[in-house]
């Protein structure tokens, strides 16, 4: 591809909407098409990333990939049409490209054939043949909604024979644990005991559902603050009754459930330290308490003496069709509220519509309906009940809500109630004051997933899911939607990198809508509509969660990886300035895998971390990666405490080998004493 540009110019204005009009709805990332041309029955096209999006440790970045098959669309139209199905022939000749130019040719059979070169016209990749096969509109939106939404199930799990080693039990023994624990004792406070393993107990202490939660949250904030600046080994158990809708019909406890989805985010931000435990009333479920914690499950549920775990399946979308009526739509205005109601409108047929908001403005022009845009504060019962009164809607969608990210550590009490007031208080007074209607309630997946920084908003989220279970055991309509996160328009490109790395990419608005109206057809009291990559999810560690739809890695492939265990006994085999660059190398390939850089050199060794671009949160990503590689129970603050990457290796050498011999004495050396040093 020497001679460029080639051929007659194809016109690519509006050139994805009309993909999206046959089923092929792209979002921002994967829209690389920039200049198109064809000539004598070849497509030209010039392709590129995104600006700020990194081509990272891919051979060909996949929304780089994707975006030259889009070559075959612009061949052929909805002709064109078809989901890749046999690729032969794939040979990578280069890594890094962020924009490339591209071929693509049809044989006789349709088969593709697709040249790949830079800028220059040096190859990077080609495809001998792809075969793609046709689908329509419908099958598309299945297959989309297949890896994009789920319900959280919990099965039975194997759980090994309990040890002897003494539990104890912090605050009041609520449940009478004690006599199910070998040695087992009640201590007043989590800092009055030295126990590696400790239960605490979460009991709801008011009829007042809103207080009670506030209170509960804050309660459980402080214990796991406490856990972690005690700088212990061992874990904290959160244990609740009924906390969890687990089997049957159950009506979960929202007050409890709230504590779950905080929990969570600290089993995020500090894996290994906590765990979530729900009982039910029946003795038998006592009966395999010390069983139940010593399973390998982070949140375990027991119900009448079976040991559950949880986990993610796909939920079973149904046909048909669902009569809205009048609709409110709290936190209307704007974001997710906007996009459903144009949905609606559009869609839907919806004719009465209410948005409301704080400030109760908001531009309707594009709303061909009867709208009424009013000011209310959803958190305030009594301006609630007034809107509900006026209008009496048929169906409640409750997305209203704030953000407030900070890790658990510098999580302060008085950031937390003002995350709680929009989700929790006033989908309670919602579920109070209009019984009869249908509250479709927006959840996050922060709530079940736990996403680190954000344990006040999990704990209200998981609030929701709560809510929508016990209402529906109540025979109230009620769906709760733990949403991923929506690329609305004002999602940072390094923020969508970083989600698209973990194997949670961002859910496009067209996607958003079809999975809206997908879980909605589910019948399910609570649904988690969540893009899952698959293909990244499987190079990652498994998370419980998803250990029923994530294919775990091979012995044969987890053999030639390398644990915490080898990597010491490798440092001993080696020099002190040999010992400096394996951390070094280590270092630098989990900073470069955490902030996207495609080369472990780009990490220089005395570049402080932020400015590299660390902050809170990939601080604490970088923390988890390198606690899993090492074996260490490190700090949180590890890039704050150590602020370059020759800083870190130092600390990390010595907490690694401050009592390992020279090179040659390995045999001697006792490389359990490491798990000791925290």
């Amino acid at each position: 591809m020497t001679e460029w540009p080639v051929g007659e110019p194809i016109e690519l204005d509006g050139v994805y909407d009309r993909f999206a009009e046959i089923g092929f709805a792209y979002g921002d990332t994967f829209q690389g098409l920039q200049q198109a041309w064809r000539h004598e029955g070849a497509v030209y096209a010039e392709v590129a990333l995104p600006e700020g999006i990194e081509p990272g440790a891919f051979g060909i970045h996949p929304a780089l990939l994707d975006a030259t098959l889009h070559t075959a669309l612009l061949a052929e139209g909805d002709q064109g049409a078809g989901l890749p199905f046999s690729w032969e022939g794939v040979k990578i000749h280069a890594t890094g490209a962020a924009a490339v130019r591209v071929r693509m040719t049809r044989d006789e059979s349709g088969a593709m054939h697709i040249v790949i070169a830079d800028p220059q016209g040096n190859p990077v990749a080609e495809v001998e043949s792809l075969v793609v096969r046709a689908v329509n509109a419908g099958q598309l939106n299945e297959n989309t909604t297949r890896d994009a939404l789920f319900t959280l199930n919990w099965t039975p799990i194997n759980a090994t024979d309990p040890i002897d080693a003494g539990v104890a039990i912090a605050g009041q023994d609520h449940f009478g644990l004690v006599d199910h624990l070998v040695a087992g004792r009640v201590y007043d406070t989590i800092e009055s005991t030295d126990a590696e393993v400790v239960l605490t107990q979460v009991l709801a202490c008011s009829d007042d559902v809103v207080d009670s939660t506030h209170a509960a949250v804050s309660d459980a904030l402080i214990n796991v603050q406490e856990w972690i600046t005690s700088h212990r080994g061992g874990r904290l158990w959160f244990v609740t009754k009924n906390a969890v809708a687990a089997t049957g019909n159950e009506a979960p406890d929202p007050v409890s459930a709230a504590i779950w989805g905080l929990v969570r985010v600290a089993q995020s931000e500090h894996p290994g330290s906590f765990g979530l435990l729900d009982l039910d009333d029946q003795r038998s479920s006592l009966a395999v308490l010390r069983q139940a914690i010593q399973a390998d499950e982070p949140q375990i549920v027991v119900r009448d003496g079976e040991i559950l775990g949880g986990r993610l399946t796909r939920a079973e979308r149904k046909e048909g069709t669902t009569d809205h009526g009048k609709v409110l739509i709290t936190g209307g205005t704007g974001g997710l509220g906007r996009i459903i109601a144009q949905h609606l409108v559009e869609n839907h047929g919806v004719e009465d519509l209410i948005l409301a908001s704080r400030t109760g403005q908001a531009d309707v022009s594009g709303l061909e309906a009867n709208v009424t845009v009013a000011a209310c504060d959803v958190s305030d019962r009594d301006e609630l009940a007034a809107l509900l009164n006026e209008h009496n809607p048929d169906t409640i969608i409750h997305a209203a809500g704030v953000l407030d990210d900070a890790t658990i550590e510098s999580l302060t009490l008085d950031r937390v109630d003002p995350v709680l007031q929009p989700k929790v208080d006033a989908a309670w007074y919602l579920h109070e004051l209009a019984p009869q209607a249908n509250l479709v309630l927006f959840s996050s997946v922060a709530g079940t997933f736990g996403n680190a920084g954000q344990a006040a908003y999990a704990a209200a989220n998981a609030f929701l899911d709560a809510l929508a279970a016990h209402r529906k055991a109540g025979n109230q309509k009620a769906t709760a939607l733990a949403w991923g996160a929506w690329d609305t328009g004002m999602l940072g490109a390094q923020d969508a990198e970083r989600m698209a790395r973990s194997g949670m990419p961002a859910i496009t608005r067209d996607l958003g809508v079809t999975l809206f109206d997908a879980a909605i057809q589910t019948g399910e009291a609570a649904t988690i509509p969540v893009k899952l990559d698959f293909a990244v999810l499987r190079n990652h560690e498994v998370a419980p969660l998803l250990r029923g739809l994530v294919r775990t890695r091979s012995k044969k492939a987890l053999a030639g990886r390398e644990t915490a265990d080898s990597l010491v006994n490798r440092l001993i085999g080696l020099t002190g300035q040999g010992r400096t660059e394996a951390l070094l190398d280590l270092v630098r390939g989990q900073v470069a895998e955490v902030l996207g850089h495609a080369e472990n050199e780009v990490v220089e060794d005395d570049r402080q971390f932020q400015d590299l671009g660390f902050d809170s949160l990939t601080a604490v990503e970088l923390r988890n990666r390198l606690g899993g590689a090492t074996g260490l129970r490190l700090p949180a603050t590890l890039v704050f405490d150590y602020p370059t990457p020759a800083d870190l290796v130092a600390h990390l050498k010595t907490e690694l080998l401050a009592d390992a011999p020279e090179a040659g004495r390995r045999a001697c050396w006792p490389t359990s004493t490491r798990s000791r040093r925290h």
